[in-house]
């Protein structure tokens, strides 16, 4: 994987090769203080053989108050239903992190990729650093939608050039559903089809 920052599309047809390369078994894990969309909790039936992922979000659902402030267009108002959209994001996200860092450095490579949008993203971040801690063999992916990316860059640096961090991939979509869902099945579309014997 060349550079810090990868296009979600870019990610999926380029550097997905490459991260499935050479293994026979590879665990995937895709956490979101949202969801994956299109995909519940649990694992993934992939149908291919050696390919384990597994899904675990937060679920989020913003409360009726953050949504009823923000829309409701004073700027004061608007403030102060990001703050309250910020706590929830934050609360579904606190549900996520303890499965994610619970794992043992095992002897099957794993891949981690982690969701941060604005709401979330400094958690994202230390969930990431606690996960490549917990597990230092694992590869350790951050997600995030391109909103106040510049801020983002700061806080992840020191993580990307020391490789905590692999790389961040980047979409222009908020809350990263879809992308998410972009690389898993990129994953299992690419991962040699199941060995019938």
């Amino acid at each position: 994987m060349k550079g810090f920052y990868h296009v979600v599309d870019s990610f999926v047809r380029d550097d997905v090769p490459q991260l499935i390369a050479g293994h026979s078994r590879l665990h995937i894990i895709f956490a979101t203080y949202n969801t994956v969309g299109g995909y519940t909790n649990g694992p993934v039936k992939t149908g291919k053989d050696g390919l384990t992922v597994e899904v675990r979000g937060g679920e989020l659902e913003y409360s009726k108050d953050s949504n009823r402030i923000f829309h409701i267009g004073n700027p004061v108002d608007q403030m102060l239903g990001l703050c309250v959209m910020q706590d929830d994001a934050r609360k579904a996200h606190s549900k996520v992190e303890p499965a994610v860092i619970a794992g043992e450095d095992c002897e099957v490579p794993s891949a981690i990729f982690i969701y941060g949008g604005l709401s979330a993203f400094s958690e994202a971040v230390d969930t990431a650093v606690k996960a490549k801690n917990a597990s230092p063999s694992s590869k350790v992916f951050i997600t995030t939608c391109d909103c106040n990316l510049m801020e983002k860059e700061s806080r992840l640096g020191q993580f990307l050039k020391n490789k905590t961090i692999e790389c961040v991939v980047t979409t222009g979509e908020c809350g990263g559903r879809a992308m998410m869902r972009q690389i898993l099945e990129g994953i299992v579309e690419a991962w040699p089809p199941a060995q019938r014997g």
